[in-house]
């Protein structure tokens, strides 16, 4: 799974970037926002796919899709890299606190580490605002109806998306 994930980012890649080699910025979040739209219509159209997924057991694959919306792994495994590296531990710190400190409103473990934060204590996460900012380009709607997609909860979806005039009606 990580290899295909891998190969599918670095087509995503490759398709972006000009003959000289500049990465096509606005071309890569346009077809982001193409992907997320489909993304929204396929699960949609399997109606509770929270309960689907766990109908279909997929043993030992990991169902990872709903935290990818709220959740910041490349940040979370950058820090676990750090480990044992006391210089590039205050480094960051030092140059990229705020960083961290989002990291662990976003759930990261490692980033409660490294802030002496203990890993059962509670914390605000960031609000739906700072998390679409991260992910999806501010577009608050496109993360709302993939968290709610994922985690199964119809109720948003029905009441928010579908209201006439909202950012995702279909009227």
């Amino acid at each position: 799974m990580d290899g295909q994930s891998r190969t599918a980012t670095y087509e995503f890649v490759r398709r972006h970037k000009a003959e000289n080699g500049e990465f096509k910025t606005e071309s890569a979040k346009a077809t982001l926002k193409m992907i997320w739209e489909l993304e929204k219509k396929m699960l949609a159209s399997v109606g509770n796919y929270a309960k689907l997924r766990q109908e279909r057991s997929l043993s030992e694959m990991r169902m990872i899709e709903w935290s990818a919306v709220t959740y910041d792994n490349l940040g979370h495994l950058t820090l676990c890299l750090m480990h044992g590296f006391p210089k590039w531990q205050a480094h960051v710190l030092d140059k990229h606190r705020p960083l961290v400190e989002s990291l662990v409103s976003l759930g990261s473990w490692s980033a409660r580490e490294m802030l002496g934060i203990a890993r059962n204590a509670t914390l605000e996460p960031l609000p739906d605002s700072q998390l679409a900012q991260r992910v999806f380009y501010g577009n608050e709607a496109t993360l709302l109806a993939l968290r709610t997609f994922y985690r199964g909860d119809r109720k948003y979806w029905s009441e928010e998306v579908r209201r006439p005039g909202s950012p995702n009606s279909s009227q």
